[in-house]
């Protein structure tokens, strides 16, 4: 499963991409080239359950080798927003201070909102804990 994601307001967009490496690598190669989807890719370690990319260009990357079905894949998913969030606004030059901690939030909820559509899961029955 991959979308892309515009942040509007800071004039970004965010590439999410549940599924394995090599479905990441083709989508990539469409946009970059082969070459350069390749170098993208192999940033990620076989071992990661999460991933998030700033990419030199300032192109952004929440990859996910599996869908978050549970408590744990959630919370890993939650953590990569949070990234995804951080690269967001430091580009646009606000840092995470106690001034500017409504705006991690607010993007926060923006990014985790659209990312949950995504998926195929309901909270009326309740998320099974890990």
């Amino acid at each position: 499963m991959n979308k892309i994601i515009s942040i509007d307001i800071y004039d970004r967009d965010v590439m999410v991409h549940f599924g394995e490496k090599k479905c990441l690598k083709a989508k990539l190669s469409k946009i970059f080239g082969s070459e350069q989807a390749s170098e993208i890719v192999s940033t990620i370690s076989e071992k990661e359950k999460g991933k998030s990319l700033l990419l030199p260009s300032g192109q952004m990357i929440l990859y996910m080798p599996n869908l978050p079905k549970d408590i744990k894949g959630l919370s890993i998913l939650a953590h990569e927003i949070f990234h995804i969030a951080n690269f967001t606004l430091e580009k646009a030059g606000i840092n995470l201070t106690n001034d500017s901690d409504e705006a991690y939030s607010y993007l926060i909820e923006f990014l985790t909102k659209k990312i949950l559509a995504m998926l195929p899961i309901s909270f009326s029955g309740g998320v099974q804990s890990a």
